[in-house]
């Protein structure tokens, strides 16, 4: 049975990678739903985001 992790993410988000990167940094919020869902396939898991 896998297991499933749900992502629930707060406001602005999607500006990632572009308001103060050298703060927040340089990642989009789609880089980082691709690299979560990649983690969660390698085990065996289900990533809703």
């Amino acid at each position: 049975m896998a297991q499933h992790i749900l992502v629930l993410q707060g406001p602005n988000l999607n500006l990632l990678g572009t308001r103060e990167p050298d703060v927040y940094g340089r990642q989009t919020l789609a880089e980082i739903n691709a690299n979560l869902q990649k983690l969660a396939a390698e085990r065996n898991a289900l990533c809703e985001v």
